[in-house]
């Protein structure tokens, strides 16, 4: 097995009970391991918009780290309008109550 480093940065947003998932791709192992749950987040492919899965939350605990997004980093972060945007547009939107 090679290992590989990804050269980008990734777009995540937390899971919550109140998100719509029908958009978001899960894993067989991570529904037999109970997900979506607390502590997962959804991945976004900035590339193409509709390309979104789950990430366990305990291999995001593992490999992840949250940057500052006022830290430019060549225009590739999104600033929370868009992100709402993008959320809004890809049916990622919270469950009416």
């Amino acid at each position: 097995m090679a290992l590989y480093r990804k050269r980008v940065l990734q777009e995540l947003i937390p899971w919550t009970e109140d998100l719509i998932m029908s958009a978001v791709s899960i894993s067989e192992a991570d529904r037999l391991n109970g997900s979506p749950k607390k502590g997962d987040m959804i991945a976004i492919n900035t590339k193409d918009l509709t390309d979104m899965w789950l990430v366990a939350g305990g291999f995001f605990g593992e490999v992840a780290d949250l940057i500052d997004l006022s830290e430019s980093m060549h225009g590739y972060a999104f600033s929370d309008e868009a992100g709402r945007k993008l959320l809004t547009d890809f049916n990622i939107t919270r469950k009416e109550k």
